[in-house]
């Protein structure tokens, strides 16, 4: 008998097949949790933006008896101020799609609002 030592074609296929299988499995895994981690990024995002336009708002309502909310609806944008609206709100990159104000019952989509009595309670709903 003849004692040879070796690997056969077939073995080495499967070897092969093996670790193709594992490969693509790590490879799945990895840009998965990287797919995860963008889609969890963005929508923090989204809530630390929506948060400082919240706290600016909140700011001037706390400070001013009187300020000025306005929304243009062609660059997407909304903009605070005290006599004139002209603080923005929101960044650069970011378009705020509906910008929504409930003040002494009246509710005012995507236009300006004046608000002159801060001991009324105001109600905002920015959709992004």
């Amino acid at each position: 008998m003849n004692n040879q030592k070796g690997m056969t074609l077939v073995e080495i296929l499967a070897v092969l097949a093996i670790l193709m299988i594992i490969s693509y499995i790590i490879f799945s895994v990895f840009f998965g949790i990287n797919k995860n981690f963008a889609k969890i990024s963005g929508k923090t995002d989204l809530q630390r933006e929506t948060n400082l336009i919240i706290s600016t708002i909140r700011s001037y309502h706390l400070k001013n008896t009187a300020y000025k909310l306005s929304f243009n609806s062609t660059d997407k944008k909304a903009f605070i101020g005290e006599t004139t609206a002209n603080n923005r709100l929101n960044r650069d990159d970011l378009e705020l799609l509906a910008f929504t104000i409930t003040y002494k019952e009246t509710t005012y989509t995507n236009s300006d609002v004046t608000i002159d009595q801060t001991n009324k309670p105001i109600e905002i709903t920015i959709t992004l």
